[in-house]
Parts: C-alpha cells; structure tokens; sequence
C-alpha cells in the first residue's frame, strides 16, 4: 500500500526505481543517481535485472509488499527503515542534508552508506563520528572499531584517556572483541605512565586482531601422563575402523578437515548424536556395501576424542585446556550430551589449577555459562595487580567480548573498593568482640590497651597497593609491624612476648578471612544464561 501522506522528499514522479523499505514506506529514487553515488548499486544495476529485487530476509517486509512492479517501475526490498535510509539517501540527493548530531542517528546511516558502498557518505558520516568523540568517546572507539576507522578509533582512544574513561561501561563494549579493548586499556596505561596521551602506535589493523606479544603464550597442557600411552595404544590402532555395534550394521566415515578418515557405527551415531544423524540421513552410498561419508569441519585431534567418548572400548580422552575448548564447542554444535558433560566437567575441575592461565579460564567458563567457575577464576584473578594490562592468551572466540571484559575488571574493582573501605575503616566496626577482647593485651597504668603491634600491622597492611587475604600473612608484613621495638612504654610488660607475637600471626589469618568473607559479598555481573 503506497504511502498515504508521505513525509520525506523521495516522491519524484521521473523516478524509475521503487525501494520497498522494512517498515513499508516507499521511495521513489533514481538509478543515475544511486550508480553514481554507490558501486554497490552501480554494480547491482549493470547486471540484467528482475522486475523485484530483494535486499532483505524474507520476513522482513510483508508478503503484500512483494511486489514485481509499482506504477510500472522495479522494485527493491531493502531491510533498512525509512529513518535510515532517508538519511542516506539525503546525502547524495540535492536536497536538505539530514540531521547528525548524536549517534543514534550518524551510526544507522553510517553502516548502511559502508554497506552500499557511497564513499561521499562515508566521509561525511566518519567525519561526524570524529566530531562526536570528544562527547562520547568509548562509544565512539567501539564503533570505530566495529568497522577500522582507524583516525576514529586513535582520536576516541585520546579522548577516553583525557576524560579518564577507562572504568566506565557503555552497551557498545558488547559488540567489539576483547583484543580491541586490551588495546584501549594498554593505551591508557601507558599514557598515564607518561603522564600525557600519545597516538596508538602502529596502524590499526583492519582484522582488530591485536598483535600482542602475550597472544603467542599457550596455556599449559594439562594431559595426565598415566594414561597417555594407554589412551594411544587402544585408541590410535582403532582409527581406521571404530568397529561396529553388529556384523551386519553398516558404518560411517566422518572424513575430518585435515582429510582424516574415522569409521564409525551408523547405529550409535544416530544414537548420541541427532545433528550428525540428520547428515548421514542426507547422504548416500556409491554401493549397499561402501560406507556412507559425512565431512566435517573440525580436525581429527578434535573429532576423535569426541567419538572416543562413546566407544565401549577406548579408554577417556585425556586433552588439555585448549582441545578441551575446542572440544566442548565441537560437542555442543553436534548436540551430544554424553560428551557435553564429560568436558564441561573437566573443565571445572581447572578451577584451582595453578598451572592454568585464571584469566583465559573466566573467559572460557563464561563463553559456556559456567557461572559458578566463572566465578572462581575472578576471585583468583583478584591477586593480579594490573588486570587491565595484565598479560594473558588471546581469549578472541565467539560468546565473548569486551563487555565479558568490562565485567571482571569492574568486579576486581569493587573487590578493592570493599576491602580498602574496610582497612579504612575503625577496626571495631569489622572485628569480631572475640577478636577485640583478644588484641587487649598491652597492659600499662593497671589497664588493659590494644596490642602495640596492632596499629603497626594495620598501616603495613593499608600501604599495599591492593590488599589480599594472601598477603596480609606474608612474612613481609609481619616482619614490618616488628621492626621497632613492639614496648611503647617500659610499663608495657605483654607486647613482646612471645604469645603476643603469637597473637599477631592467628589475627592476621582472622583479617584474611574477614577480607576473604568481603570479597564473597561482592557480586560478580553476570549477562546471559547460567548452565
């Protein structure tokens, strides 16, 4: 249905193309015109053209909008909206330029001029962008990002560290990977150390794939050494054939990407597997007697594993963390259960591992919605000093992002902020009346005082960089409240004794563990499902 009143300047009668936008308006435009101003359509239109064009998912414009013709003309289904599109459009017609004063209306048009390719529009809408960077910065650098600006990108990076941005979340962190992220965050942390914003050095590369030097570290191989030589023996010899539930059932072939070839029984994949079977229902055998194939595009190192899970004979598959990843995504995409479980169960029990890298670990649980783990990996990065700059392996995988990021720094960030407001703190508001009856041992002028060592242990305490409940009982900090004499008066006959000194190593377990209990009442943000 055509529109009633229209509103916008796209009526011409010497048109001789309809566009058929997502919210059914139309506008009337002309070829000459978009060719000019786009090679996407410049190209579009030089090829033979149907009397309909689509440029949008089939739900997206009603079936009484797909129309060969109107008045005549072709018509082009487009997925943009009128609001887009009439600003774009405004920018290579000879009439009033649209307006761009925030992102919400230069974002839309600026996607949809590099998506049809009108290099006038790009400038003038990239050009706008750069202006908005000194209001809004980080969205700025995300959308920047999003599509390599890289002046956009250097100029909102500037402008973040000049406003001390660092900390603060916008919904656009979501969208860009963590890479790009790590690379605002590195640039701010050098900046500060130079006391002034330098431009990013090095291009910007196009992929956003950050070279950082700590993204060739590999995690550690965790692969239990006891089964290793028993898992190849079984396992390694049954390649070529995984054998059969019967005699007469007849087997697969899963041919791997690396053009490896595992013979499988047809009958038990169909079994564990509803994705795998629907393929093999989908192909066909040159004979009764050759086996049907199915290609997949993972590997063999990732593929075995998986089937070796469901073999009555092959002993489990010991993988290290990062095939336990791969595995797990490969497991999830094929639906099987069994194997799911298996792996998101070795993958809990990374969780203390001290040969694993915490960081990469919270990025991992949380691309799988292991909140639980997740959650354990944050509470161990907390004794990172500088997370935000921090080294760690390139965690650049789908189901994670700079808003995953965003969420550990700001839970580590509220960690601090509760145990620096308690050390600040009098300590008779967090300590225990145990605790404040047992630090009464200073005894001069016929009355009982707190410790001498107490005032002393907590400063020592309150002068590290970020407190923990590791190091509040390190030898060190001990070590510091007894450097001077602990007898602040020759009356004081309790302070230096050795249960007092005693005294001072069971309250700095109990100071841990209140800074421990601390922590645990801080929440850490969670976005998405938990499973």
């Amino acid at each position: 249905m055509a529109d009633a009143t229209p509103n916008h300047p796209f009526t011409d009668s010497s048109a001789d193309i309809v566009f058929c936008l997502s919210d059914h308006v139309r506008f009337r435009l002309h070829r000459i015109i978009l060719s000019i101003a786009s090679d996407f359509f410049k190209d579009m239109f030089a090829l033979p053209q149907p009397a309909t064009i689509t440029l949008s998912s089939p739900t997206a414009i009603a079936s009484d909008e797909e129309t060969a013709e109107i008045d005549g003309l072709p018509v082009v289904h487009v997925s943009e909206s009128s609001i887009v599109l009439e600003g774009l459009f405004r920018l290579c017609y000879p009439v009033k330029d649209p307006p761009l004063d925030n992102l919400a209306q230069v974002r839309p048009v600026l996607e949809a001029a590099l998506k049809y390719q009108m290099h006038e529009a790009i400038e003038i809408t990239t050009r706008r962008l750069l202006d908005l960077a000194q209001t809004e910065p980080l969205r700025v650098y995300a959308i920047a990002c999003l599509h390599s600006l890289a002046d956009v990108v250097t100029a909102a990076a500037r402008a973040v560290f000049d406003q001390q941005l660092m900390d603060k979340y916008v919904d656009e962190l979501e969208e860009i990977p963590v890479s790009a992220y790590r690379r605002l965050l590195s640039y701010c942390g050098s900046s500060q150390a130079t006391g002034k914003g330098e431009k990013l050095n090095g291009p910007f590369p196009a992929s956003l794939d950050l070279e950082y030097s700590d993204l060739a570290s590999v995690t550690p191989s965790i692969k239990p050494t006891d089964v290793d030589d028993a898992y190849d023996s079984v396992f390694l010899s049954d390649v070529e054939d995984f054998g059969s539930v019967a005699s007469d059932t007849p087997n697969v072939i899963i041919r791997t990407c690396d053009e490896q070839d595992i013979k499988f029984s047809a009958d038990m994949l169909r079994v564990f597997s509803p994705v795998l079977a629907a393929s093999l229902s989908m192909t066909s055998s040159q004979s009764l007697e050759s086996p049907r194939v199915i290609t997949v595009p993972e590997p063999c190192d990732i593929m075995r594993p998986l089937l070796a899970m469901y073999h009555p004979l092959a002993l489990p598959p010991a993988l290290d963390a990062p095939a336990l990843v791969s595995a797990l995504v490969a497991a999830e995409k094929y639906q099987m259960k069994k194997a799911v479980w298996l792996l998101r169960d070795a993958l809990s029990k990374l969780e203390a591992d001290p040969s694993v890298d915490v960081v990469w670990l919270y990025f991992v649980a949380c691309r799988f919605s292991m909140r639980s783990l997740a959650h354990a990996a944050a509470r161990r990065c907390l004794r990172l000093q500088d997370l935000a700059t921090s080294s760690f392996a390139n965690v650049d995988f789908p189901g994670v992002n700079a808003g995953t990021f965003w969420r550990l720094l700001d839970y580590q960030r509220r960690c601090r902020t509760a145990i620096r407001s308690m050390l600040d703190a009098d300590p008779a508001t967090w300590m225990s009346e145990e605790w404040q009856r047992r630090v009464q041992i200073c005894y001069r002028n016929y009355t009982y005082y707190s410790a001498c060592w107490l005032p002393r242990y907590m400063n020592s305490v309150k002068k590290l960089p970020c407190p923990s409940g590791v190091d509040v009982v390190q030898d060190s900090v001990l070590r510091e409240s007894l450097t001077q004499p602990l007898v602040i008066s020759n009356q004081c006959s309790s302070c230096g004794s050795a249960p007092s000194i005693l005294s001072l190593c069971n309250f700095s377990k109990y100071l841990a563990e209140t800074m421990e209990t601390r922590e645990n009442e801080v929440a850490l943000e969670w976005k998405g499902p938990i499973q």
